[in-house]
């Protein structure tokens, strides 16, 4: 029987666990090595602009929409969900053309940036920054003649005789409702924005008259705070609840214990009428 030489054993074990070693370190540097070819790779690039997308001539909107525009007055309207009239007095507000159509086309169809990108041949990391400035521009110029809040005792009476006539609603100075808008979680928000339906989002409250013009806006509560608590905070019930109606007109006063019906949600209505 033979018995094994231990102290050779040994430096067996030795050699192996150094080869191992060896092995290990051999891998990760080519492992790296890997990594940085592809890096490499990767940003190498043949056009800084894709050929396609270059030519901006032949995109939708200096085609199809201009065709649209001279043919089929309805399909234009379809498409920007506004009829050429309008978007004409538009551009003189708003400009240029294209970046309102991109931002009309996707308020009209919540289409992704990647789809409005093929159609207009323009990048979406720039449709990306042209939606929101051009949607400022458009609440810039128009937030004055078409987003305000009635300026005198007679305009609050014509609100009040449209609710009634139209809806049969007596002494009612417009319907006020909130709605909860989707977004994704803001970094460091916590469960700031963390509504009761398990989403994260911002609450538009907004008072609109008989006919569903929009007399009055609140964007961007948190989405985990409840209808009194954002009607609690927004400017419009302090012009409510100082009795600015009756400081409107002199010769008319619109009296505030009767013009105190708002239609929606019914711990507004209660905070206004001073049972809360």
């Amino acid at each position: 029987m033979l018995i094994p030489d231990k102290k050779k054993m040994d430096v067996d074990d030795s050699t192996l666990e150094l080869c191992l070693a060896n092995a290990l370190v051999a891998t990760n540097l080519l492992s790296l090595m890997h990594t940085r070819n592809m890096k490499k790779k990767k940003k190498a690039r043949r056009h800084w602009v894709k050929p396609w997308m270059a030519r901006k001539s032949k995109n939708v909107f200096n085609n199809l929409l201009k065709e649209m525009c001279l043919e089929d007055q309805q399909a234009f309207y379809d498409y920007h969900r506004m009829h050429r009239k309008n978007f004409a007095e538009f551009l003189e507000l708003v400009s240029p053309a294209q970046r309102l159509s991109i931002t009309l086309r996707y308020l009209a169809t919540g289409e992704s940036r990647r789809s409005l990108e093929f159609q207009y041949r323009t990048s979406h990391c720039l449709i990306s920054s042209i939606i929101p400035e051009t949607c400022d521009a458009i609440f810039t110029s128009l937030k004055n003649d078409y987003l305000k809040l009635p300026t005198s005792s007679e305009e609050w009476q014509q609100v009040a005789s449209v609710f009634s006539s139209v809806w049969n609603f007596p002494m009612c100075i417009g319907a006020l409702d909130g709605k909860r808008v989707l977004i994704r979680k803001p970094s460091n928000s916590g469960s700031e924005y963390f509504d009761y339906k398990t989403h994260h989002s911002i609450i538009m409250l907004a008072l609109v008259d008989a006919n569903y013009k929009f007399l009055y806006v609140d964007i961007g509560a948190q989405g985990r705070a409840s209808d009194a608590g954002v009607w609690d905070k927004c400017n419009l019930r302090e012009y409510l609840e100082e009795k600015r109606l009756q400081e409107c007109g002199r010769e008319h006063h619109v009296d505030l214990r009767a013009f105190k019906e708002l239609v929606g949600v019914i711990a507004m209505m209660l905070k206004m009428s001073g049972i809360t």
